[in-house]
């Protein structure tokens, strides 16, 4: 009980000060913390998300679903090569090929991407390719994020050419991804967000456990307002608020 207090404790306060702060304020948490209950009675929404974590210590090649180990026979028949390369600048042409497919942007701009690999390196990011037999182009990106303190590695984003679907590069990176990590020590493979129908359903198939985790943000009157009023001028083209 005093634990529980003392959590609470904490996220009304931070819960209190955003919202004083702040007209608009979004708080993705930690799976960890599964109390937000202070958020909720500030008037904070609530919504759930989902990942999955793959135990590297437990997960095999039996805990792989067949369909996914077809996959992965199929793309090393195929001859695809999994390999580490410090290329920014090919890992963001495959990420802007899978947004742009979506009618979305990357979520941020090559600039912004380049400077956070050249800042962090190859300790923190890894840049794990997929590529075609004879060739230098890439099918499919892993862009993975380490945390060697805690041995949890994060599968932060992905990249993928659409024109090579059937070469299940994607399956074989991800096995890669995991083969990787297990050779290094880490523990766990978080492999970030299961939300989207399809993308969840390929995640699911790589032994791991699925995790909840928990989204809150809150809106000040006058953010709503201005938000409405930007959304009904006649002269500006709707935004995306996604």
């Amino acid at each position: 009980a005093k634990e529980v207090r003392h959590v609470l404790e904490i996220t009304d306060a931070i819960a209190g000060f955003l919202k004083s702060n702040f007209d608009f304020v979004s708080i993705t948490n930690n799976h960890y913390l599964m109390d937000i209950r202070s958020f909720s009675w500030q008037g904070y929404h609530v919504s759930v998300q989902y990942t999955y974590h793959v135990d590297l210590g437990l997960v095999n090649m039996s805990q792989i679903t067949p369909n996914s180990r077809n996959k992965i026979s199929n793309a090393r028949k195929t001859g695809i090569i999994v390999e580490e390369m410090e290329r920014p600048d090919m890992a963001y042409e495959l990420l802007e090929k899978t947004y742009y497919r979506k009618g979305k942007s990357p979520p941020v701009t090559y600039e912004q991407f380049e400077k956070i690999y050249t800042r962090q390196g190859r300790e923190k990011i890894r840049l794990l390719f997929a590529k075609l037999p004879d060739s230098e182009k890439a099918a499919a990106v892993n862009i993975t994020v380490t945390d060697t303190e805690r041995k949890t590695g994060y599968s932060l984003l992905r990249g993928f050419n659409p024109e090579y679907k059937d070469s299940n590069a994607a399956s074989l990176l991800q096995l890669k991804e995991i083969l990787y990590l297990q050779e290094k020590g880490f523990k766990m493979l978080d492999l970030v967000g299961a939300e989207n129908q399809s993308i969840a359903l390929f995640k699911s198939e790589f032994g791991g456990k699925l995790i909840p985790y928990y989204q809150v943000w809150h809106a000040s009157t006058s953010y709503r307002i201005f938000n409405m009023a930007s959304m009904l001028n006649p002269f500006e083209r709707p935004k995306n608020r996604h």
